[in-house]
């Protein structure tokens, strides 16, 4: 269940990513780009955002490394988020990106669930089995 729920989020994410990127020159319809980048391409983003912080979590074990790696990971965004919206102030920025990472991490949080559940139900269908 938790690989399926990773596979998928990650071809949809890609795919929404990867089509939707916003691009404004020649564009007939800026209006409908803003939607689409609103409704697709930002949380396909912040999906990818999870998925590269469960591949941290379930890939290194040491846990000040992994703290460490995450730390860096939201700092780059930071920076990232920070040269795309380059016009509104500085706490308006933080605002908006803790709001997003937020949101990415309930999906994280919904992942990680899923990987316990789907533990312990291999381990109720086998007893003797060692992850």
């Amino acid at each position: 269940m938790f690989t399926l729920w990773t596979l998928i989020s990650l071809i949809i994410s890609v795919i929404g990513t990867y089509v939707f990127y916003p691009n404004y020159s020649g564009n007939a319809f800026p209006f409908f780009m803003d939607i689409a980048v609103v409704l697709i391409f930002i949380p396909s983003t912040l999906i990818l955002n999870s998925l590269i912080h469960q591949f941290i979590y379930f890939v290194i074990k040491k846990t000040t490394i992994k703290y460490i790696c995450h730390l860096l990971f939201v700092l780059y965004g930071f920076y990232l988020f920070n040269q795309w919206f380059s016009n509104p102030p500085l706490q308006l920025k933080l605002l908006i990106y803790l709001s997003l990472i937020i949101i990415s991490y309930i999906h994280f949080i919904i992942s990680l669930s899923l990987k316990h559940v789907s533990k312990r139900a291999i381990e109720k269908l086998l007893p003797d089995f060692d992850d």
